[in-house]
């Protein structure tokens, strides 16, 4: 295998690369986070569901046997306990998060891939587009208070 020439390593190839790999690292960990949390508020809710749903069935008999009764509050007990509804939800819920937020960084996105995967000049279009939404991003969300009156 041939390794590559130091002659073709040049700074606008360095530039490009750190700054394409540094944005794909921040959206892929925006994603992840977002990815968490949707997936902690979505068990939640989901297992909330479950079991008002589950207690609601203890309340209501439709005939007069103990027996029945005992078997509803054991299922709900056991509901209560229940792990593998809360594993999927979770699951469910990261992935909607991720996918969310990583729609929502489809500008970073392409930009890092096409710094990442394009050589030479021709990757300084993902750097370009990485700047402008940088520079967007700054100015309207870091810098969103300033000029305003409390």
């Amino acid at each position: 295998m041939k390794m590559p020439s130091l002659k073709k390593i040049t700074p606008i190839g360095v530039l490009s690369k750190a700054a394409g790999g540094l944005a794909l690292y921040t959206v892929l960990h925006d994603s992840h986070a977002h990815g968490k949390l949707i997936a902690h508020e979505h068990k939640e809710e989901k297992n909330a569901e479950a079991g008002l749903r589950y207690f609601n069935n203890t309340q209501y008999l439709t005939n007069k046997s103990e027996s029945t009764a005992k078997m509803k509050e054991k299922l709900f007990e056991w509901e209560l306990d229940e792990r593998i509804r809360g594993a999927w939800n979770a699951s469910v819920g990261y992935s909607k998060g991720f996918w969310d937020m990583l729609t929502d960084h489809a500008i970073p996105l392409v930009s890092s891939i096409a710094a990442l995967g394009l050589k030479g000049k021709k990757a300084l279009i993902g750097v370009a587009g990485l700047a402008l939404h940088a520079g967007y991003t700054f100015a309207v969300h870091v810098c969103s208070h300033l000029g305003k009156e409390e």
